[in-house]
């Protein structure tokens, strides 16, 4: 029964880590989909900016997410109301919660993976795998069902005001942020952790097959 649950923590400790790693990989390719959804929905016109100038400031509002970067936000070429500013520092204070998240998920699940690995005690790969296809697609299919709901729960749960409710005068950065961005985002982070998961079942049934042969 120990063992059992010693090996039910570590699933969980990597399936967090390789959610959180899915979610960070997204951050770091977001400005392709942003490009792609600035063409799609032709944010220049609706803002009446160039493309090329929406690029430096999305640019710029992405390199804020992460935990190394220190300085207020700043974007060259929006201004932003007090209510704004907030809403940003608090999605700040939350991707670097997860950041530390994160290297914690990471240590402990890697350290407790050896240790297993160690011992030819993988089937904890196995339940990792079926934990990261089953929580991702659940949420994922509510999501899709209704992603404008989604989407709002989301904001009550994490934010607690209305400043993440943009007026497009007072904060105009909203014209290039649309909802449609946000859903792409959201369903390439679930489709990272699906190929996450396929790897790891991969991995697994290799090794399986493998202590098969020798015996």
């Amino acid at each position: 029964m120990k063992k059992n649950y010693k090996e039910t923590i570590l699933s969980i400790d990597l399936m967090l880590f390789f959610i959180l790693t899915a979610i960070f990989a997204v951050i770091m390719i977001s400005p392709l989909i942003h490009h792609a959804d600035v063409i799609k929905y032709r944010l220049d016109l609706v803002s009446g900016l160039d493309q090329e100038t929406i690029a430096q400031n999305f640019d710029q509002l992405a390199n804020y997410l992460w935990l190394f970067h220190r300085e207020p936000l700043a974007l060259t070429d929006f201004v932003m109301s007090d209510g704004g500013a907030i809403h940003f520092a608090e999605v700040k204070t939350l991707v670097d919660a997860l950041q530390v998240l994160w290297l914690i998920t990471g240590i402990a699940g890697f350290v407790g993976a050896g240790k297993k690995i160690k011992k030819r005690e993988i089937q904890f790969v196995k339940q990792t795998a079926l934990l990261m296809i089953l929580v991702p697609l659940t949420i994922g299919l509510v999501a899709s069902v209704n992603f404008d709901q989604a989407f709002v729960t989301f904001h009550h749960i994490f934010f607690h005001n209305d400043y993440w409710i943009f007026n497009a005068v007072t904060d105009p950065v909203i014209l290039i942020l649309p909802e449609q961005f946000f859903m792409h985002c959201f369903f390439a982070i679930v489709i990272a952790v699906l190929i996450f998961a396929g790897i790891l079942y991969g991995w697994y049934y290799y090794q399986m097959s493998k202590e098969k042969r020798v015996l």
